[in-house]
């Protein structure tokens, strides 16, 4: 029986979960068909049951407070009853893998919201979160140096059109700073040290 698109990149990414733990030094394998998670491991000597999520690359993302491409996580069920949720208890880990750069994120069950998204992280690639809270602290800067300075004159200073300084001061827009995740920081050293804490 031929496998659907859908089934094929989460079997790789359960493959990729797989290989990416032993790598590292941990016993892995596939869990059987019917099975409430997709891979279980032997991690400093605990069992853990993981559900893989997985996807082929980012997409567009229009938000305004984090706009650009980003990888996408559901924490619904795909496939076979799938648009459920995941019983407590029944995941120990969630492993959420970029398949177009084979990189692999592990989760808390309590830490993964309705949707997980992460931002790319490429060699000499800037980002406009990383560049926006950058001018937000020169912004702040030339402000405290001068108080009465107008934002248009501000704007001219940094080089900035007028709208993106007036964009970046607004409040509601300081959010941004907690946007933009890379997967890279989401390690499995990290979560035995966080779920150990």
């Amino acid at each position: 029986m031929r496998e659907n698109h859908h089934g094929r990149i989460g079997r790789i990414g359960e493959h990729l979960v797989c290989a990416d733990l032993m790598m590292q030094g941990h016993n892995a394998s596939l869990a059987g068909e019917g099975m409430p998670f997709d891979v279980f491991a032997e991690i400093g000597g605990r069992l853990y049951r993981i559900q893989v999520k997985a996807t082929i690359g980012t997409r567009p993302h229009t938000n305004k407070l984090c706009a650009g491409s980003l990888y996408s996580f559901s924490s619904q069920k795909v496939g076979k009853g799938g648009g459920k949720k995941y019983k407590d208890g029944t995941v120990d880990l969630f492993a959420m893998v970029a398949l177009d750069r084979r990189i692999v994120a592990y989760i808390a069950p309590g830490a993964f919201t309705s949707t997980m998204q992460f931002r790319p992280r490429l060699p000499g690639q800037e980002f406009a979160w990383e560049e926006d809270n950058r001018l937000r602290v020169q912004m702040r800067l030339i402000k405290q140096a001068s108080p009465t300075m107008l934002w248009k004159d501000v704007s001219a200073r940094l080089n900035v059109p007028h709208s993106k300084v007036l964009y970046l001061n607004q409040k509601k827009r300081r959010a941004i700073v907690n946007r933009g995740k890379y997967m890279e920081d989401f390690t499995l050293e990290r979560f035995l040290k966080e779920s150990n804490a």
